[in-house]
């Protein structure tokens, strides 16, 4: 799955990337160069600078990309809500049944979250890897 988001805070604030998901790989990029790229792979969260391409692991913090990449995983029966202890997104869907946008209440964050053109293809494992990475360029 290859969707464009758009991240909407409560102060007027956003920020555009991609989210890619691959089986249980996620890869979620914010085209802003000062900003970082996230990359779940092998059940293992990891934060690389887009900038200086550093990589760290990311331990904490994790439980609203768990949950997205479920709701992706569940499609088409994707649910109207998920949450755990940490968070509750709500989900909003298109007339297809995918998801629209993505409504995240947690401690740490308010924001909406709205996908555009979502679409299933095929996408190299390469941009799935922490340790040699490869910046997608749009």
């Amino acid at each position: 799955m290859n969707c464009n988001f758009e991240e909407v805070y409560q102060n007027g604030d956003t920020q555009q990337g991609l989210l890619w998901i691959k089986n249980e790989n996620l890869r979620y990029q914010y085209n802003d160069n000062n900003l970082y790229t996230i990359i779940l792979k092998d059940k293992r969260f990891f934060l690389i600078d887009n900038k200086y391409q550093n990589a760290q692991r990311l331990n904490e913090k994790t439980d609203t990309f768990e949950i997205i990449l479920q709701a992706f995983k569940d499609f088409p029966n994707v649910k109207d809500s998920y949450k755990n202890d940490q968070v509750k997104i709500k989900i909003e869907k298109s007339n297809n049944n995918f998801i629209k946008r993505i409504s995240i209440l947690s401690s740490q964050s308010n924001l909406s979250l709205n996908f555009f053109s979502c679409v299933e293809e095929i996408i190299l494992d390469d941009y799935f890897d922490y340790l040699n990475f490869k910046k997608y360029k749009y």
